[in-house]
């Protein structure tokens, strides 16, 4: 049965495109998720070294 071949490069190659398909949608909402994770890290490292200074 050559279908039954043929399946396993198509299943690859739908998951290639669903994996591409999500990387794109998650690259539009990266950058504003970015942004706000990178606001929240300087907010905590600040907090870190506020927290370091202060105990020693």
């Amino acid at each position: 049965n050559s279908s039954s071949n043929s399946k396993p490069t198509n299943d690859d190659d739908d998951e290639e495109s669903i994996a591409l398909a999500i990387k794109l949608s998650l690259n539009q909402t990266t950058q504003e998720e970015n942004d706000f994770l990178l606001a929240k890290a300087l907010q905590e490292s600040e907090q870190e070294e506020a927290r370091a200074r202060r105990s020693t």
